[in-house]
């Protein structure tokens, strides 16, 4: 998944969200630098995997693109991190030389507790 800082919300292609099994919203058109596009809305459960330990995150609003239209037919093929919520969790720092980002968590807002385990 790539970070995407200029992205408000996280996107995900509609075969990802059917193979989540998400509950989707309707269709509305969305506005992104490569235009007008048809997706749905969804939130996703999210847990962060680094150096073997495990981080919920919380419940994380999705868009998930379901047209191909001239403008913007790259967008059911992207996966992109946006700023909800993980810059208001994490202290972001990129490393663009290296090719990297790094988070660190922010001592100003608590990570929510987790879910029960039936719902990982």
């Amino acid at each position: 998944m790539l970070v995407d800082s200029g992205a408000d919300i996280s996107m995900i292609p509609l075969e990802i969200a059917e193979t989540l099994e998400l509950e989707l919203g309707e269709n509305k058109t969305n506005i992104g630098p490569a235009g007008k596009f048809s997706a749905k809305r969804s939130n996703v459960d999210l847990w962060l995997y680094a150096n073997k330990k495990e981080t919920y995150i919380g419940k994380i609003p999705l868009i998930i693109p379901v047209n191909r239209q001239e403008d913007a037919s790259d967008l059911p093929y992207l996966c992109l991190r946006g700023r909800q919520p993980f810059f208001q969790i994490y202290d972001i720092t990129f490393f663009e030389n290296k090719r990297k980002v790094h988070f660190q968590p922010s001592s100003q807002l608590p990570l929510p507790p987790p879910p029960p385990d039936d719902k990982k």
